[in-house]
């Protein structure tokens, strides 16, 4: 464990003991969508709710948002690609 085993309080049992647990209380939590219900809990209205309408729409979004990004790197990558023919093409050619 290298340094941390020099401080008795945390390198005795944290890394056997407290790490595991917590990541394993995180994980259930995870599970079982804590989350969310401690957030309905305390009064917020804004919880993930993967059946409503407005996940379509925003499902629709994203393909829209992916889709456009994907043609305007397609247009670049083939407009460098007609630049650097180009100047392999006039590569020998002085335009004096």
């Amino acid at each position: 464990m290298g340094p941390v085993q020099q401080i008795p309080f945390i390198g005795t049992g944290i890394n056997e003991w407290v790490f595991p647990i917590c990541l394993c209380l995180m994980v259930l939590m995870t599970m079982f969508d804590v989350y969310s219900w401690v957030l309905r809990c305390f009064g917020s209205k804004k919880v993930y709710n993967p059946g409503s309408s407005n996940t379509e729409e925003k499902i629709e979004e994203g393909v829209f948002i992916v889709e456009k990004f994907r043609k305007d790197k397609h247009m670049q990558s083939a407009s460098v690609q007609i630049e650097n023919s180009y100047s392999q093409l006039s590569g020998g050619f002085s335009e004096e």
